[in-house]
């Protein structure tokens, strides 16, 4: 995917996809350039959605006898069938052991974790299977304008916390996995859908600010406009009665409420509305080393599992138990002794 440093054009962005989402597929390509016409095989079951022979030509150029690959063709719609029929949402997967760390375990969690108003006693640690689930969510929020991203969420479905795992793409040693799951996309499907709205929520906040901003432009222009009517001396011709106060003050409230309505409109049409559709879930097993803890608050205990994490080489965060986000300065209730980040803590 190129970067924001640089540039490409709809037709090779275009081509480029069809070319990956056909091989995907299990179809086979030729296609160096959009400007060129491009050849593709694909399997009869493929061909059949595509209502194509299995052999075909594509262009982006809506070239005589080709498949045309461009915005204003049925190529997108096309790819959405192709996408919901022949490649699957949901995906188990699996890693080799890798080497969990085996020494200095207090230094380490000294190192990442600050507790706040309790006492932790370090205990035995042990290595486990753990199960994650990563959930791609295609984001919009619609206003005045229109906001859209695509944006992943990992999290240990042990603890529900939030943990940032690589791409399962980059991970060259990555092999499906024939087990069942831990924990089922329906069991985590909400943690899921919550954190995402948080992620998106954050990477939407100068989508959202502008929208503020533009409504509040608005906003001073309809109050300035309505001001003026209401302040503006009236007209004075010859032979006309002025008019009453009684005539003046229902002039007042007739443009008062015109304001409200208008700026009752201006609300509706700026009015936030957030979507978010769950793409595809991955589920990946791995070993980790759980740690035990004691966390003492004041009379009561409570014991958890804290997980070093040899993916991202450190430890996992705990969740807050009010917000769910995944924090490393941990406070804790005093009865329940549950952990809590320091703004639900005020």
């Amino acid at each position: 995917m190129p970067t924001s440093l640089e540039k490409t054009s709809v037709p090779a962005d275009l081509c480029s996809f069809a070319s990956r989402l056909f091989t995907h597929c299990g179809g086979l390509v030729e296609w160096e350039s959009a400007e060129e016409v491009g050849t593709a095989i694909v399997p009869q079951s493929m061909a059949h959605l595509l209502h194509t022979p299995e052999e075909f030509s594509l262009s982006t150029k809506n070239e005589k006898g080709s498949l045309p690959v461009s915005l204003g063709s049925e190529f997108l719609d096309q790819s959405e069938l192709l996408l919901d029929t022949l490649v699957p949402r949901l995906g188990l997967f699996k890693l080799p052991e890798l080497h969990l760390k085996g020494r200095n375990l207090h230094d380490a969690i000294d190192r990442q974790f600050s507790w706040q108003n309790v006492r932790v006693r370090v205990g035995e640690s042990a290595p486990t299977t753990a199960e994650y689930h990563l959930w791609s969510f295609f984001c919009t929020l619609k206003s005045e304008d229109v906001w859209e991203s695509i944006l992943q969420v990992a999290f240990n479905t042990l603890t529900q916390a939030p943990v940032a795992l690589p791409d399962l793409l980059e991970l060259g040693h990555l092999q499906p996995s024939d087990e069942s799951f831990f924990a089922t996309p329906d069991d985590t499907a909400v943690i899921a859908q919550i954190l995402a709205q948080r992620r998106m929520l954050a990477l939407a906040q100068e989508f959202t600010n502008r929208m503020e901003t533009r409504r509040e432009r608005d906003r001073k222009r309809l109050r300035d406009y309505y001001g003026a009517l209401l302040n503006a001396e009236p007209l004075k011709r010859k032979n006309l009665t002025p008019p009453s106060p009684e005539q003046l003050a229902d002039r007042n409230r007739a443009v008062q409420l015109e304001l409200q309505r208008k700026l009752a409109e201006l609300d509706e049409r700026y009015e936030m509305e957030g979507v978010i559709t769950p793409v595809t879930m991955a589920s990946l097993k791995l070993n980790i080393l759980a740690v035990d803890i004691t966390v003492q608050r004041r009379r009561n205990e409570r014991k958890y599992q804290i997980f070093w994490n040899p993916l991202i080489k450190q430890f996992e965060p705990l969740a807050c138990s009010r917000c769910g986000d995944g924090i490393y300065s941990l406070a804790f209730t005093d009865e329940d002794v549950a952990p809590v980040c320091t703004s639900c803590l005020r």
